[in-house]
């Protein structure tokens, strides 16, 4: 696993300095790079939001995955590394200083998690997600709330003769958890 982070980590960091900090909206709202926590019952973690020259966002998120954890079946949360390319899909001004987006599209998860009461295996996923931004203008406060979905596969490696791979349920029987964000743009 550390090897699979040595790997992402470093490609997500390079992906965020690839990218202008600044996109154009189009009310004359200028969207920023953000940073902040994503909070759900699935897991908690750090989310970075960093924009597209078309308007759109990109967003690397690594969660702690909370499959048995609240319950008390497991003392350590397992780990999981996403990243979504979100299209803006409606903007509304709700008041003079406070616009919404409604955004979605889709993404990548990757990580070492628990699924329905197995052990610790590896997942690789395609994602979608979607959800809302409230964008505070005269606070650089962005609250967001959403859902996202993962299909992919978990695999269990015990020694290398004992591998078991299945679809990773977790991730659509858990999409409808929302999924609440704080950020502060930068």
């Amino acid at each position: 696993m550390k090897h699979l982070f040595s790997v992402l980590i470093p490609a997500f960091l390079l992906l965020l300095s690839c990218q202008g900090l600044r996109a154009q909206q189009g009310n004359g709202f200028v969207r920023s790079f953000e940073a902040g926590a994503v909070y759900s019952v699935k897991g908690c973690g750090l989310s970075f939001v960093f924009p597209f020259r078309d308007g759109g966002t990109g967003e690397a998120r690594i969660l702690a995955d909370f499959e048995r954890v609240l319950r008390g079946h497991e003392a350590h949360p397992g780990t999981r590394i996403q990243f979504f390319r979100n299209f803006i899909l409606q903007e509304i001004d709700v008041a003079d200083d406070l616009t919404l987006h409604l955004f979605g599209g889709p993404g990548l998860t990757a990580g070492l998690v628990r699924d329905r009461g197995k052990e610790a295996g590896y997942l690789m996923a395609l994602s979608v997600g979607g959800g809302a931004d409230l964008l505070f203008r005269n606070t650089p406060v962005t609250v967001s709330a959403g859902f996202s979905a993962d299909l992919g596969a978990h695999l269990i490696v015990r020694n290398q003769y004992d591998n078991t791979m299945t679809v990773y349920q977790n991730g659509w029987l858990r999409a409808w958890y929302p999924e609440v964000s704080v950020k502060y743009r930068f």
